[in-house]
């Protein structure tokens, strides 16, 4: 995940500056850091907490998705 690749991607999917979409991504991602403290009982980005986590900002989209996509099916 790479904060200058989201934000970019954000910026123009919004028609935003990147200074605006930095902002927004962080106050989206302390909000979800807060419901899943909350929530979950953990700690949010903790990498025991999750069972796969991808680099979406080093993998190409359609290659994540299908590596999602086989890992749902040897989890069943």
């Amino acid at each position: 995940w790479s904060s200058d690749v989201c934000s970019s991607d954000l910026a123009k999917l919004r028609n935003i500056d990147e200074d605006k979409a930095r902002a927004l991504i962080r106050k989206t991602d302390k909000t979800r850091a807060n419901y899943y403290n909350y929530y979950a009982d953990g700690d949010w980005g903790r990498a025991d907490r999750y069972d796969l986590a991808l680099n979406t900002g080093k993998l190409p989209i359609p290659v994540a998705a299908q590596l999602l996509a086989d890992a749902a099916g040897l989890m069943k």
